[in-house]
């Protein structure tokens, strides 16, 4: 075949930065007119690798090219990605591949410029829970003993920046559910937030998982708490929000792919059953796995109820804890 070049971008507040150059095999009789085009929307760099590590295959089962693969990170919180889907045409060769920030946006932007209506889920390829991590100095062992200092003493939590899913979560449970005062300090990113933490700048960080297990493994962090229904095989020993006395709080990040909402039965079913073959893969697996991410096949019917179902949890949280953008 003849190899097409594409480059994978990231933008930035700082501008546009190259992550890398993939070359593409392109069958010969594959025509230029069944490209199939990717839209990433990402908040952050490792999402943006998350993501296109997921979505790459794509092309070797669904037989076109990927011609072009954007990345949209902080463009209006990644929302130029999803316009840009909805404002393709209803063919499937657009495809918007999306993190938690989807469902989140739903509520927290005004002026989105675009209704969740105008997507349609297409599959969701894996999630993984919010945590509340400490740094092993900290006397708490448990999330009661650190709610239970904090009931005395003011605590501060870090994220990775304001707006994203793991300040949303931590805001509304603190403030909510554990009705203590805990400051919030963000960082440009996990990687900072959990260097922070290591360095005992901050008593906690809410933080979206895959980047803390090797270190709570290590014994350089200490997991407190999951909000999701169940514990993780990659770190056994780290409790739900539920068994710690908080039943129902679950909010998790995930990878979905999503298209215009009046694109076929017909195609959405046939690229459901492409990214189902690529999540059978155990290489694809294993480096979902390595990230954090379980993985969640389903129908194109089960994406659609969890994009609904996840508008609705996310929104309950951004209007209690009052985040709006414009």
């Amino acid at each position: 075949g003849m190899p097409a070049h594409c480059s994978l971008y990231f933008d930035s507040k700082a501008g546009t930065r190259r992550l890398s150059c993939l070359r593409l095999e392109r069958a010969a009789d594959v025509q230029r007119s069944d490209d199939l085009v990717l839209r990433l929307g990402s908040p952050n760099v490792e999402n943006g690798q998350r993501l296109f590590c997921t979505c790459a295959p794509v092309r070797d089962y669904t037989g076109r090219e990927v011609a072009r693969i954007g990345v949209f990170g902080h463009s209006a919180g990644g929302n130029l990605g999803a316009r840009t889907v909805v404002n393709a045409p209803a063919d499937g060769h657009t495809i918007l591949v999306s993190t938690t920030s989807v469902a989140v946006n739903d509520t927290l932007y005004k002026n989105k410029g675009y209704a969740s209506g105008d997507l349609r889920g297409v599959a969701i390829v894996g999630s993984t829970p919010e945590a509340l991590i400490l740094n092993p100095s900290n006397p708490a062992k448990t999330l009661k003993e650190f709610i239970e200092a904090a009931k005395t003493k003011p605590v501060t939590f870090g994220t990775a920046g304001v707006g994203t899913s793991s300040y949303i979560s931590g805001e509304y449970f603190f403030k909510h559910l554990a009705k203590v005062e805990a400051i919030h300090v963000p960082y440009q990113g996990g990687a900072p937030a959990i260097n922070a933490l290591m360095g005992g700048h901050v008593d906690s960080m809410a933080l979206t998982l895959p980047p803390a297990v090797p270190h709570i493994n290590a014994g350089r962090l200490r997991g407190i708490a999951l909000a999701s229904e169940r514990r993780l095989a990659a770190i056994p020993d780290v409790p739900t929000y539920a068994e710690s006395g908080y039943p129902g709080f679950v909010a998790t990040s995930w990878v979905g792919f999503f298209t215009h909402a009046k694109t076929s039965d017909a195609i959405v079913t046939k690229l459901n059953g492409a990214i189902g073959e690529i999540l059978k893969n155990p290489d694809i697996q294993a480096k979902l796995k390595t990230m954090g991410l379980e993985t969640t096949p389903g129908s194109a019917a089960d994406a659609q109820a969890f994009l609904q179902k996840e508008i609705d949890n996310w929104g309950k949280m951004v209007r209690a804890i009052g985040a709006s953008v414009e």
